[in-house]
Protein backbone atom coordinates (compact mmCIF):
# COMPACT_ATOMS: atom_id res chain seq x y z
CA UNK A 1 0.00 0.00 0.00
CA UNK A 2 1.35 3.51 -0.83
CA UNK A 3 0.15 6.42 1.21
CA UNK A 4 1.05 10.20 1.24
CA UNK A 5 -0.52 13.43 2.07
CA UNK A 6 -1.01 17.01 1.79
CA UNK A 7 -1.93 19.74 4.41
CA UNK A 8 -5.46 18.54 4.35
CA UNK A 9 -5.58 15.28 3.67
CA UNK A 10 -4.23 11.43 3.95
CA UNK A 11 -4.24 9.34 0.83
CA UNK A 12 -4.10 5.57 0.51
CA UNK A 13 -3.54 3.51 -2.66
CA UNK A 14 -3.30 -0.16 -2.60
CA UNK A 15 -4.13 -3.46 -4.45
CA UNK A 16 -4.37 -7.04 -3.22
CA UNK A 17 -1.99 -9.14 -3.70
CA UNK A 18 -2.76 -12.69 -4.87
CA UNK A 19 -0.20 -15.83 -4.95
CA UNK A 20 0.66 -17.86 -7.41
CA UNK A 21 -1.82 -20.71 -6.29
CA UNK A 22 -4.52 -17.84 -6.61
CA UNK A 23 -3.27 -16.42 -10.45
CA UNK A 24 -2.80 -20.31 -11.60
CA UNK A 25 -6.65 -21.08 -10.28
CA UNK A 26 -7.94 -18.63 -12.52
CA UNK A 27 -5.60 -19.53 -15.48
CA UNK A 28 -7.45 -23.12 -14.67
CA UNK A 29 -10.73 -21.83 -14.89
CA UNK A 30 -9.96 -19.47 -18.29
CA UNK A 31 -8.54 -23.07 -19.57
CA UNK A 32 -11.93 -24.74 -18.51
CA UNK A 33 -14.63 -21.82 -20.03
CA UNK A 34 -12.59 -21.79 -23.53
CA UNK A 35 -12.67 -25.36 -23.93
CA UNK A 36 -16.15 -25.84 -22.78
CA UNK A 37 -16.90 -22.39 -25.52
CA UNK A 38 -14.76 -24.23 -27.97
CA UNK A 39 -17.03 -28.10 -27.73
CA UNK A 40 -20.05 -26.00 -27.24
CA UNK A 41 -18.97 -24.31 -30.88
CA UNK A 42 -18.16 -27.30 -32.36
CA UNK A 43 -21.19 -29.36 -31.31
CA UNK A 44 -23.47 -26.35 -32.62
CA UNK A 45 -21.92 -27.02 -35.73
CA UNK A 46 -21.65 -30.69 -36.10
CA UNK A 47 -25.65 -30.14 -35.28
CA UNK A 48 -26.19 -27.67 -38.07
CA UNK A 49 -24.20 -30.07 -40.49
CA UNK A 50 -25.86 -32.70 -39.46
CA UNK A 51 -29.63 -30.95 -40.25
CA UNK A 52 -28.33 -29.50 -43.39
CA UNK A 53 -27.09 -32.05 -44.79
CA UNK A 54 -23.66 -30.87 -45.66
CA UNK A 55 -21.76 -34.06 -44.24
CA UNK A 56 -18.73 -33.84 -45.44
CA UNK A 57 -18.02 -30.71 -43.18
CA UNK A 58 -14.53 -30.91 -40.46
CA UNK A 59 -16.54 -31.49 -37.53
CA UNK A 60 -18.74 -34.36 -39.30
CA UNK A 61 -15.62 -36.33 -39.90
CA UNK A 62 -14.00 -35.85 -36.57
CA UNK A 63 -15.67 -38.58 -34.88
CA UNK A 64 -14.53 -40.91 -37.85
CA UNK A 65 -10.77 -39.73 -37.41
CA UNK A 66 -10.83 -40.32 -33.70
CA UNK A 67 -12.10 -44.30 -34.45
CA UNK A 68 -9.39 -44.75 -37.32
CA UNK A 69 -6.56 -42.95 -35.43
CA UNK A 70 -4.40 -44.63 -33.07
CA UNK A 71 -3.28 -41.95 -31.44
CA UNK A 72 -6.73 -40.25 -31.10
CA UNK A 73 -8.23 -43.50 -29.74
CA UNK A 74 -5.27 -44.14 -26.72
CA UNK A 75 -5.58 -40.08 -26.23
CA UNK A 76 -9.26 -40.23 -25.53
CA UNK A 77 -8.57 -43.48 -23.61
CA UNK A 78 -6.32 -41.90 -21.15
CA UNK A 79 -7.55 -38.92 -20.90
CA UNK A 80 -11.41 -40.29 -20.01
CA UNK A 81 -9.52 -42.65 -17.46
CA UNK A 82 -7.73 -39.92 -15.73
CA UNK A 83 -11.22 -37.53 -15.70
CA UNK A 84 -13.78 -39.62 -14.65
CA UNK A 85 -11.82 -40.85 -11.57
CA UNK A 86 -11.08 -36.69 -10.56
CA UNK A 87 -14.49 -35.64 -11.57
CA UNK A 88 -15.84 -38.84 -9.00
CA UNK A 89 -13.10 -37.68 -6.62
CA UNK A 90 -13.84 -34.10 -6.68
CA UNK A 91 -17.75 -34.83 -5.55
CA UNK A 92 -16.85 -37.07 -3.33
CA UNK A 93 -14.80 -34.35 -1.32
CA UNK A 94 -16.87 -32.03 -1.76
CA UNK A 95 -20.27 -33.57 -0.11
CA UNK A 96 -17.78 -34.42 2.91
CA UNK A 97 -16.31 -31.28 3.33
CA UNK A 98 -19.64 -29.91 2.95
CA UNK A 99 -20.91 -31.84 5.30
CA UNK A 100 -18.22 -31.67 8.12
CA UNK A 101 -18.12 -27.83 7.57
CA UNK A 102 -22.25 -27.95 8.07
CA UNK A 103 -21.80 -30.57 11.05
CA UNK A 104 -19.57 -28.07 12.96
CA UNK A 105 -21.55 -25.01 11.86
CA UNK A 106 -24.47 -26.20 13.78
CA UNK A 107 -22.17 -27.34 16.44
CA UNK A 108 -21.54 -24.08 16.62
CA UNK A 109 -24.97 -22.43 16.60
CA UNK A 110 -25.89 -24.35 19.58
CA UNK A 111 -23.11 -23.17 21.88
CA UNK A 112 -23.61 -19.78 20.82
CA UNK A 113 -27.73 -19.85 21.76
CA UNK A 114 -26.57 -21.81 24.74
CA UNK A 115 -24.09 -19.20 25.84
CA UNK A 116 -26.56 -16.34 25.15
CA UNK A 117 -29.27 -17.95 26.96
CA UNK A 118 -27.25 -18.23 30.21
CA UNK A 119 -26.07 -14.61 29.77
CA UNK A 120 -30.05 -13.19 29.71
CA UNK A 121 -30.99 -15.85 32.65
CA UNK A 122 -28.01 -14.49 34.47
CA UNK A 123 -28.76 -10.90 33.70
CA UNK A 124 -32.35 -11.37 34.52
CA UNK A 125 -31.15 -13.17 37.87
CA UNK A 126 -29.45 -10.44 38.86
CA UNK A 127 -32.33 -7.58 38.94
CA UNK A 128 -30.32 -4.85 37.25
CA UNK A 129 -33.12 -3.56 34.53
CA UNK A 130 -35.20 -4.84 31.84
CA UNK A 131 -34.50 -7.04 28.51
CA UNK A 132 -37.42 -5.52 26.84
CA UNK A 133 -37.03 -3.02 24.22
CA UNK A 134 -33.05 -2.79 25.48
CA UNK A 135 -31.19 -2.69 22.71
CA UNK A 136 -28.04 -1.74 24.77
CA UNK A 137 -28.39 -4.95 27.24
CA UNK A 138 -27.80 -6.66 23.66
CA UNK A 139 -25.47 -5.15 21.97
CA UNK A 140 -23.60 -5.85 25.23
CA UNK A 141 -24.90 -9.71 25.06
CA UNK A 142 -23.41 -9.71 21.44
CA UNK A 143 -19.67 -8.54 22.47
CA UNK A 144 -19.97 -11.97 25.10
CA UNK A 145 -20.89 -14.48 22.58
CA UNK A 146 -19.54 -12.57 19.44
CA UNK A 147 -22.79 -12.81 17.48
CA UNK A 148 -26.05 -10.87 16.73
CA UNK A 149 -28.60 -11.55 19.41
CA UNK A 150 -32.34 -10.77 19.27
CA UNK A 151 -35.44 -11.69 21.70
CA UNK A 152 -38.89 -12.05 20.56
CA UNK A 153 -41.94 -12.43 22.44
CA UNK A 154 -45.10 -12.88 20.76
CA UNK A 155 -43.46 -13.74 18.01
CA UNK A 156 -42.29 -9.79 17.52
CA UNK A 157 -39.22 -7.91 17.58
CA UNK A 158 -38.43 -6.44 21.34
CA UNK A 159 -35.04 -6.39 21.50
CA UNK A 160 -31.78 -6.59 19.08
CA UNK A 161 -28.10 -6.04 18.70
CA UNK A 162 -28.60 -5.68 14.91
CA UNK A 163 -31.48 -2.76 15.48
CA UNK A 164 -30.10 -1.34 11.81
CA UNK A 165 -30.51 -4.01 10.05
CA UNK A 166 -34.42 -4.28 11.18
CA UNK A 167 -35.20 -0.60 10.90
CA UNK A 168 -33.91 -1.35 7.15
CA UNK A 169 -36.42 -3.15 6.58
CA UNK A 170 -33.28 -5.90 5.67
CA UNK A 171 -34.99 -8.29 8.29
CA UNK A 172 -38.45 -8.92 9.04
CA UNK A 173 -39.50 -7.43 12.83
CA UNK A 174 -41.41 -10.72 13.23
CA UNK A 175 -39.67 -14.13 14.65
CA UNK A 176 -38.34 -16.49 11.91
CA UNK A 177 -41.70 -18.90 11.28
CA UNK A 178 -40.13 -22.57 11.74
CA UNK A 179 -37.93 -21.43 14.98
CA UNK A 180 -41.27 -19.93 16.85
CA UNK A 181 -43.39 -22.80 16.01
CA UNK A 182 -40.58 -24.85 17.39
CA UNK A 183 -39.75 -22.82 20.18
CA UNK A 184 -43.38 -22.15 21.18
CA UNK A 185 -45.22 -24.55 19.86
CA UNK A 186 -43.18 -27.61 20.07
CA UNK A 187 -41.39 -26.91 23.09
CA UNK A 188 -38.16 -27.84 21.90
CA UNK A 189 -35.17 -27.23 24.19
CA UNK A 190 -32.67 -25.72 21.05
CA UNK A 191 -33.33 -25.22 17.54
CA UNK A 192 -31.06 -24.88 14.84
CA UNK A 193 -32.47 -24.51 11.04
CA UNK A 194 -31.88 -22.49 8.03
CA UNK A 195 -33.22 -19.07 7.09
CA UNK A 196 -33.23 -17.59 3.60
CA UNK A 197 -33.16 -13.78 2.99
CA UNK A 198 -33.59 -13.65 -1.43
CA UNK A 199 -31.25 -16.14 -2.36
CA UNK A 200 -28.72 -15.76 0.31
CA UNK A 201 -29.58 -18.97 2.95
CA UNK A 202 -28.20 -18.75 6.69
CA UNK A 203 -28.17 -20.80 9.64
CA UNK A 204 -30.03 -19.37 13.20
CA UNK A 205 -29.79 -20.60 16.45
CA UNK A 206 -33.07 -20.46 18.99
CA UNK A 207 -33.97 -21.01 22.22
CA UNK A 208 -36.45 -20.42 24.84
CA UNK A 209 -36.28 -17.87 27.69
CA UNK A 210 -38.13 -16.75 30.62
CA UNK A 211 -37.60 -12.47 31.33
CA UNK A 212 -39.45 -9.67 32.66
CA UNK A 213 -42.55 -12.01 33.91
CA UNK A 214 -42.99 -13.52 30.35
CA UNK A 215 -41.56 -16.32 28.24
CA UNK A 216 -39.74 -15.00 24.77
CA UNK A 217 -37.31 -16.70 22.75
CA UNK A 218 -33.82 -16.05 22.12
CA UNK A 219 -32.62 -15.73 18.47
CA UNK A 220 -29.13 -15.94 17.42
CA UNK A 221 -28.03 -15.78 13.29
CA UNK A 222 -24.85 -17.21 12.40
CA UNK A 223 -25.38 -14.59 8.80
CA UNK A 224 -21.01 -13.80 8.62
CA UNK A 225 -20.27 -17.59 9.50
CA UNK A 226 -22.32 -18.62 6.44
CA UNK A 227 -20.49 -16.52 4.23
CA UNK A 228 -17.07 -18.18 5.93
CA UNK A 229 -18.37 -21.11 4.83
CA UNK A 230 -19.02 -19.87 1.26
CA UNK A 231 -15.78 -18.85 0.78
CA UNK A 232 -14.47 -21.73 1.89
CA UNK A 233 -16.30 -24.20 -0.79
CA UNK A 234 -15.75 -21.50 -3.67
CA UNK A 235 -12.08 -22.08 -2.51
CA UNK A 236 -12.22 -25.96 -2.43
CA UNK A 237 -14.29 -26.08 -5.48
CA UNK A 238 -11.62 -24.16 -7.44
CA UNK A 239 -8.80 -26.12 -6.13
CA UNK A 240 -10.52 -29.56 -7.10
CA UNK A 241 -10.81 -27.48 -10.64
CA UNK A 242 -7.17 -27.15 -10.78
CA UNK A 243 -6.38 -30.49 -9.42
CA UNK A 244 -8.37 -32.08 -11.82
CA UNK A 245 -7.13 -29.60 -15.28
CA UNK A 246 -3.56 -30.73 -14.47
CA UNK A 247 -4.24 -34.43 -14.10
CA UNK A 248 -6.02 -34.40 -17.48
CA UNK A 249 -3.32 -32.57 -18.90
CA UNK A 250 -0.46 -34.63 -17.60
CA UNK A 251 -2.87 -37.72 -18.88
CA UNK A 252 -3.15 -36.02 -22.17
CA UNK A 253 1.01 -35.71 -22.56
CA UNK A 254 1.18 -39.75 -21.25
CA UNK A 255 -1.24 -40.44 -23.99
CA UNK A 256 0.59 -38.64 -26.68
CA UNK A 257 4.14 -39.93 -25.60
CA UNK A 258 2.59 -43.42 -25.10
CA UNK A 259 0.81 -43.29 -28.81
CA UNK A 260 4.35 -42.09 -30.05
CA UNK A 261 6.35 -45.09 -28.69
CA UNK A 262 4.07 -47.60 -29.83
CA UNK A 263 2.80 -46.09 -32.73
CA UNK A 264 6.78 -45.30 -34.27
CA UNK A 265 7.82 -49.44 -34.55
CA UNK A 266 4.66 -49.86 -36.47
CA UNK A 267 5.13 -47.30 -38.88
CA UNK A 268 8.32 -48.43 -39.61
CA UNK A 269 6.81 -51.57 -40.25
CA UNK A 270 3.90 -50.50 -42.24
CA UNK A 271 6.42 -48.84 -44.71
CA UNK A 272 8.62 -52.05 -44.88
CA UNK A 273 6.30 -53.67 -45.90
CA UNK A 274 4.85 -51.05 -48.63
CA UNK A 275 8.25 -51.55 -49.55
CA UNK A 276 8.84 -55.12 -50.47
CA UNK A 277 5.46 -55.19 -51.83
Amino acid sequence: MFVFWDADQIYALGYSHRSVRASAVDVAELVVLVGVLYMTGLLIVMVGAWASGHRTLWPMELPGEVRTSFYGKLLLTVMAAATVPMVVLSVSVHAQFEAHVRAEEEAEARSHVTAARRVVEDYEASGRSTLVNDDDVMVWIRTLVEQDVSVFTGGTLRATSQRDLFAAGLLALLAPEAAYQAVAFDRVHEYVGREQIGSFGYMVAAAPVHFDGQDGMLVVPLAMRQREIDTKMNELDRGLLLLTLLVVLAAAALGYWRAERLATPIGRLTRATRRLA
